[in-house]
């Protein structure tokens, strides 16, 4: 196995580690301090490693693992905040949806009451953009980061009671998933779908709809039953014993579609064991149903007065589920018309929630599409159209500024194309530009999220390496170089690279400084390029 081999094998299993740690972060009942210091490992290993397609997926997953309590989500946040600064430094408009979606929860996690709709309407206004779901990345990189951004906005739509177009979300993500994904994500998917058609059918219940309730009941039963049959192959811990033990939702689920004594013990050994508020809000009226269902209509009542004096559920909507449905079953176990009425006042109050939080976010994301239009009109005026890098222009710009202010040290390097050329005249100038754009992309992919590349012009680029010395940077750019060297030859047509790399002295003119790395790409293109060479 060669370098770069053992370099992508060795992202490619923090990326497997990463969604282990996110399946068992989210299961029942979570050892959340080892979980903790097993992410700050993870977190300080993927700083090492290069490529940004596997290290978003690892900043993805440590972000979402924070979505377990307020504590965790306010602990979190410079996590959700580095996924975001990654997503907008690479070009990834989808995991940038990701970010925003998870962030959005994380704040009403944090504080039920304050809904602030700018992550909300800043990952909607990305999701329905066709430039994001055109991103230039390999087809199943595309369809799982369309995927888990659908899945991550689903979530926060859910979390704000919108769970009709959460559903549809679901829905799409798994459309676009489809040859695409592995067992886990077939589990993941089931069991979010689950979640979202036990709380659609509670709403349905308040909202006086029993058979709108009965039928997503029944459909959140089959899609645990689906999770179930694809358990054993997925990374969530338990896996040797029912699902049902694994996951409380899948208990939830059945114990709503057919309340009744057989799921009793089931839903009080999950009461007794799980950490998450809002499982312990489900649990306890799944639980509530079963002893209502066998003639223990004061059992039932005791238990959801308990949940309610009980650690408050995260999600707004869910505590007032709860009190609606103690309100309502003492209401109809005495006959009193105050709890009637707290009942209706309880279920008006649900209703104008939801309709207030639905205008709010349509006017954010309308002014969020206004503005992400407004800045790729900005940002169109200094980048080249045909791969999207900043050009020449904006280029010296930069140089100019880092060359004046830089207090650490940062590499230079020039980076022409070998055999570009024969590439126009045997082929053509359409199969030319093809081969630009697919080198830009494997150059950019090589690049931390912290440096710059741009297209100097004709089949020449240029990288700016921050914070680094030169030695390192000659580390980086072979690493460059050998992904162009090995794309497939109907991709890169067989051209390779030369590369010139310089450290700018204190004080040195951009112009010289791209001098100098011009002649030391000279010097690796007169050596046969395909190499690197510094100055």
């Amino acid at each position: 196995m060669t370098g770069q081999e053992n370099h992508d094998e060795a992202a490619r299993s923090l990326t497997t580690r990463a969604r282990e740690l996110l399946a068992i972060a989210h299961s029942g009942a979570p050892d959340l301090p080892w979980v903790a210091a097993e992410l700050a490992t993870l977190a300080v290993e993927v700083g090492a490693h290069s490529d940004p397609v596997e290290a978003g997926a690892v900043h993805r997953a440590l972000a979402a693992t924070t979505l377990i309590s307020p504590e965790t989500a306010r602990a979190g946040a410079n996590l959700l905040d580095r996924l975001i600064e990654f997503a907008g430094a690479q070009g990834f408009p989808l995991l940038l949806a990701s970010g925003h979606a998870l962030r959005g929860t994380a704040a009403l996690m944090i504080d039920p009451h304050a809904f602030l709709p700018t992550d909300a309407a800043a990952a909607l206004s990305i999701i329905d953009d066709d430039r994001a779901q055109a991103a230039d990345l390999p087809a199943p990189v595309r369809a799982r980061q369309l995927a888990q951004a659908l899945s991550d906005i689903a979530i926060l739509l859910c979390a704000l009671g919108m769970f009709e177009v959460a559903d549809e979300m679901f829905r799409r993500g798994r459309r676009k998933l489809i040859g695409h994904a592995d067992q886990h994500d077939t589990v993941t998917y089931q069991l979010n779908r689950v979640e979202v058609l036990v709380r659609w059918g509670l709403q349905a219940e308040q909202h006086h709809d029993p058979d709108a309730a009965r039928r997503r009941f029944a459909g959140a039963a089959r899609a645990a039953t689906a999770a179930e049959n694809a358990m054993a192959h997925s990374f969530y811990p338990g896996t040797e014993t029912t699902a049902a033990r694994t996951e409380p939702i899948i208990a939830v689920a059945h114990a709503l579609r057919d309340p009744g004594a057989d799921h009793l013990d089931l839903l009080t050994e999950w009461l007794d064991r799980t950490l998450r508020a809002d499982d312990r809000a489900l649990l306890s009226l799944a639980r509530a149903r079963c002893l209502a269902e066998t003639g223990r209509r004061d059992a039932a009542a005791a238990a959801l007065r308990l949940a309610a004096l009980g650690p408050a559920p995260v999600e707004s909507l869910l505590r007032q589920m709860v009190h609606g449905e103690l309100a309502r079953m003492t209401a109809t176990a005495v006959r009193d018309e105050g709890w009637r009425s707290y009942a209706s006042q309880l279920e008006a109050e649900l209703r104008a929630q939801h309709a207030t939080r639905l205008s709010t976010l349509r006017k954010a994301v309308e002014h969020a599409t206004l503005e992400r239009a407004h800045t790729a009109l900005l940002r169109s005026a200094s980048l080249d159209p045909l791969t999207g890098l900043p050009h020449r222009a904006a280029l010296e710009t930069l140089l100019s500024t880092l060359v004046e202010s830089a207090d650490s040290p940062f590499a230079v390097a020039l980076i022409d194309l070998d055999r570009f050329k024969w590439v126009n005249d045997t082929h053509s100038h359409l199969h030319g530009d093809e081969v630009l754009k697919a080198v830009a992309t494997a150059l950019r992919h090589g690049l931390r999220d912290s440096d710059v590349l741009a297209r100097y012009g004709g089949d020449e680029f240029v990288a700016v390496l921050s914070q680094i010395d030169q030695h390192d940077a000659m580390s980086v750019l072979n690493r460059m170089r050998a992904t162009v060297c090995a794309l497939p030859e109907p991709v890169g047509r067989g051209v390779t690279v030369s590369v010139g790399v310089v450290a700018p002295h204190p004080g040195e003119p951009a112009a010289a400084v791209l001098r100098r790395a011009d002649r030391a790409m000279y010097v690796a293109k007169r050596a046969g390029g395909d190499q690197v060479r510094s100055a």
